[in-house]
C-alpha cells in the first residue's frame, strides 16, 4: 500500500501538483481537491489508512489510492493496464 502512495507522490511531483505533509502525522497529506477544485489544500489523504476527505465538498472514501489514481488519470496506480 505505502509503495503505491510513494508512487502517487512521485507522480504528483512530476505533474507539478503541490502537496504538503502533516508534521504531526507523516502519513497525512493535503492537496487541492481534484473533485471540487478548491485551492486551499483542504483535501487530505492518509497513506496508512487509505482514506481521503475534502473539507470543502465533503467527498471521501476508504479507497484513496484507487480513487485518486482514477480522478488524477494515473491508471498505473489503480492496476489498470489500458486494456480494460
Amino acid at each position: 500500500m505505502i509503495e503505491g502512495f510513494q508512487e502517487l507522490l512521485h507522480l504528483l511531483d512530476s505533474r507539478g501538483v503541490v502537496y504538503r505533509r502533516n508534521l504531526s502525522d507523516p502519513d497525512e497529506y493535503a492537496i487541492n481537491c481534484p473533485f471540487c477544485f478548491e485551492t486551499r489544500s483542504r483535501f487530505g489523504f492518509n497513506a496508512s489508512k487509505n482514506k481521503y476527505h475534502c473539507f470543502n465538498c465533503d467527498v471521501g472514501s476508504n479507497d484513496a489510492l484507487t480513487d485518486l489514481a482514477e480522478v488524477l488519470d494515473l491508471g498505473v496506480l489503480s492496476g489498470k493496464d489500458g486494456n480494460t
